[in-house]
């Protein structure tokens, strides 16, 4: 009997301090915008990223040139973007679909584009197309 006491003494005392981290997490996440998906992808007002890795639809790695890598992505929290590299600018408007669906709609053309988030940090970002290929963007 004072086994069974004892343990669920211990799942009580769990519980608490679990619930009263997860209360701190979301209070935090109250008071900086970053935290969440949007925030992360754009920052305060914007991020600028740029392509460290590629992989493609069958998941080898292939080299990223020197164009690629000169290449920006802009997205502003007003939800717009911009895509800039040595010749052109596109932009368009971007959204996300819930926490792993990046939306990309192309102003001027009649092309969207959907990238399943599969890993994303506030330096970081892992985007997967739908024919399967993987790039990796870091923050200028």
């Amino acid at each position: 009997m004072k086994k069974i006491i004892i343990h669920i003494s211990t799942l009580l005392l769990f519980t608490i301090i679990t619930a009263s981290c997860a209360e701190k997490k979301e209070v935090a996440n109250k008071e900086d915008p970053t935290d969440n998906i949007a925030g992360m992808l754009a920052g305060t007002s914007s991020k600028t990223w740029h392509m460290a890795k590629h992989k493609d639809a069958s998941g080898d790695k292939e080299k990223v040139t020197s164009e690629e890598k000169d290449e920006t992505l802009n997205l502003y929290k007003d939800g717009k973007f911009s895509i800039t590299d040595a010749q052109e600018t596109a932009t368009g408007t971007w959204s996300t679909e819930g926490s792993h669906t990046l939306v990309m709609h192309f102003e001027g053309k009649d092309v969207t584009e959907s990238f399943s988030i599969m890993d994303l940090s506030k330096e970081k970002v892992v985007l997967q197309a739908a024919d399967g290929s993987e790039i990796v963007l870091k923050e200028n």
